[in-house]
């Protein structure tokens, strides 16, 4: 877990703290801290991931559904030139 902590930042925690061992608790804590700020971020992106994708798909017009619409169009189009000729 060691690492989150810019190097000078540490250096500063134990320069500020005179016990060493009270300076290496602050710096476990703030670091455990960072943890699981960051293990919490991973699993917001996965939820955030999967409702973005989830609100696209209602919003697309799937392949299927074109294909439907443009049928119905071709349809139409063929009824309103059939109509034209008899005029």
């Amino acid at each position: 877990m060691h690492g989150y902590l810019p190097y000078e930042i540490t250096k500063r925690i134990e320069a500020v703290l005179s016990d060493p061992e009270c300076a290496k608790k602050v710096i476990e804590a703030i670091e455990k801290g960072f943890y699981s700020i960051e293990e919490k971020a991973k699993e917001q992106k996965i939820i955030i991931k999967t409702e973005l994708k989830d609100e696209l798909t209602k919003e697309l017009v799937t392949k299927n559904e074109l294909k439907a619409t443009e049928e119905r169009l071709r349809g139409e189009i063929k009824a309103i030139e059939g109509k034209l000729k008899e005029n």
